[in-house]
């Protein structure tokens, strides 16, 4: 069985084969939907070894969706405090951001809304997070979050929900998308 896991660490991390799932190319390793059906036929339908690439990439994402919400969780630290050195290192170069107005926002942006109190949060209490892990270096996370505070001298308190697109990078895990909204 060491084996076998060996050689199915080595297909998911090194084939270059492509999966498909209704016509859409998707990364080799994928676990998600009817993906498995070029990596079934390369293997020569062997099931053992199929089962355990499977188990594999299935422990590959149990891993990144831990290492996701470690950093969700730093993330709402660093946002609640306005921590502007942790959220730096959070937040990628080249983000783009769609505020709860339809704004866009950069990561020089939002650090400084940071930094001059330009946003503030006076309640932050986090109620639900959503993940899912699209590769081994891109990841979506949806949280719904209770917010109250201050966005550039206005009040705001109520529940909004967070899409983030993680990517992973020679810095880490980093936010390179996402949005906000209200929720009503």
């Amino acid at each position: 069985m060491l084996a076998e896991n060996l050689i199915a660490q080595e297909l998911v991390q090194h084939t270059s084969l492509v999966l498909v799932d209704g016509g859409d190319r998707l990364e080799p390793g994928s676990p998600r939907g009817n993906r498995w059906r070029h990596l079934d036929e390369a293997m020569g339908n062997n099931e053992e070894l199929l089962s355990v690439v499977r188990t594999v990439v299935g422990n590959m994402d149990s891993e990144i969706e831990t290492q996701i919400r470690e950093c969700e969780a730093r993330l709402y630290t660093a946002m609640s405090t306005s921590d502007v050195s942790e959220l730096d290192v959070l937040i990628a170069d080249d983000l783009l951001f769609a505020g709860p107005t339809g704004e866009l926002a950069t990561k020089a942006m939002d650090l400084d809304l940071h930094r001059t109190g330009g946003t503030q949060f006076h309640e932050f209490v986090p109620k639900e997070l959503e993940i899912r892990v699209w590769s081994e270096h891109f990841v979506l996370a949806l949280a719904q979050i209770f917010l109250s505070g201050t966005y550039l001298g206005n009040a705001f308190a109520g529940d909004y929900r967070y899409m983030r697109v993680w990517r992973r990078g020679k810095s880490g895990w980093q936010i390179v998308g996402g949005s906000v909204t209200a929720m009503v």
